[in-house]
């Protein structure tokens, strides 16, 4: 951008064309001198964005998840915001490089030239690195409310949920050919394949150093898990959030609810291709709740939050052996309740709430 404007400023000055005029009747030496100015602000500012973001990412892993940090890695808005800077900064050093002036009654250069137009954008630039300072800032303050970190992780799961359930890896093989393929599988089993990079399968056969949601539910039921565990903390000790987070869990296993798990024989529509291992509805619900409950149990309001969240979950599902995995965190949830809540009251709640959820089940 810096050289077309700068070409632009040269072959205005070559033809004869009308030039903008100098802003506040600038030479050489005012234009190099806002230039120097802005380039300088531009730098300040993107050191500045930097520490701002390098806050929020010691805040989001100390008081949430470390594995939350890559929601602030990825987003855009931040990448565009600190790119923008540096550019502005690296857009005045080009432009202040091409300028030329007279010093002492004889040319620096074979001419004079003050790119008016070239000046007049990096204001412009400047003007508009207010602006995007202002949004960051506000930009970052909201992505480190609690509802606004829980929320983004549970779209991102809702949408591999989406794109997994009904499943997309092939068709299911026939119901006559079931009791071959499971003849087959029982007979030659799993074998391992060796691979000589260590990491995450991400898509497919993708190795990666970290773990992503693509493709991988129960990472995003990990992350939500992860924020209550933290919230639960003695260090934390934030019931509040929690709560939120099991509310998303809740939400999040309706949706798996609602949705048959695809099986692990996968045919090309005529013969067994593809033996597949995947989780089951029951994997998903004992990670999301088994942790939680084990670190709640002196906690009624997210025993009694747990017990919702199943009875939403519940409500989603006709199935006897969904329901059957659900009844069963309940009764675990209710046994840790009387044997560890030390108030009556509080245990009353408790098992007030799972009788109406039994009542709603029967």
């Amino acid at each position: 951008m810096a050289y077309s404007v700068v070409q632009f400023d040269q072959a205005s000055s070559v033809q004869g064309l009308r030039r903008l005029p100098l802003l506040f009747g600038i030479d050489a030496g005012g234009a190099s001198g806002m230039l120097s100015a802005i380039a300088g602000s531009m730098l300040t500012v993107a050191a500045l964005t930097f520490s701002l973001l390098l806050a929020a990412l010691a805040q989001v892993s100390n008081q949430y998840s470390p594995r939350a940090l890559r929601n602030f890695m990825r987003d855009r808005v931040n990448q565009v915001v600190l790119g923008y800077f540096v550019s502005v900064f690296t857009y005045c050093l080009v432009v202040l490089g091409t300028i030329r002036s007279v010093v002492g009654g004889h040319q620096v250069g074979l001419s004079q030239f003050v790119p008016t137009t070239a000046v007049l954008v990096g204001l412009v630039l400047a003007l508009g690195g207010v602006g995007a300072l202002v949004y960051f800032v506000h930009h970052v303050a909201e992505a480190l409310q609690t509802g606004t970190l829980l929320r983004n992780i549970a779209r991102e799961t809702e949408a591999e949920i989406e794109a997994l359930f009904p499943d997309r890896i092939g068709q299911p093989v026939p119901e006559a050919e079931q009791a071959a393929a499971q003849a087959f599988v029982a007979r030659h089993g799993w074998h391992a394949g060796p691979s000589d990079t260590a990491g995450y399968l991400q898509r497919y056969v993708g190795i990666g150093r970290h773990r992503n949601p693509a493709q991988d539910v129960a990472f995003g039921l990990q992350q939500l898990v992860d924020v209550a565990l933290k919230a639960l903390s003695p260090a934390v000790n934030d019931t509040t959030t929690a709560i939120m987070a099991v509310d998303y869990l809740g939400e999040l296993g309706g949706r798996l609810a609602r949705r048959d798990s695809p099986s692990p024989l996968r045919s090309d529509g005529q013969h067994l291709r593809v033996l597949v291992k995947v989780p089951d509805f029951g994997d998903y619900i004992h990670l999301a709740f088994d942790l939680i409950r084990a670190n709640a149990l002196n906690n009624p309001a997210v025993l009694r939050r747990m017990l919702c969240a199943l009875a939403l979950i519940g409500g989603q599902t006709t199935l006897p052996e969904r329901r059957r995995i659900l009844r069963e965190q309940a009764g675990l949830l209710l046994v840790g309740a009387v044997a560890t809540l030390p108030q009556p009251y509080e245990r009353q709640q408790v098992e007030a709430t799972h009788a109406e959820l039994s009542a709603a089940w029967q």
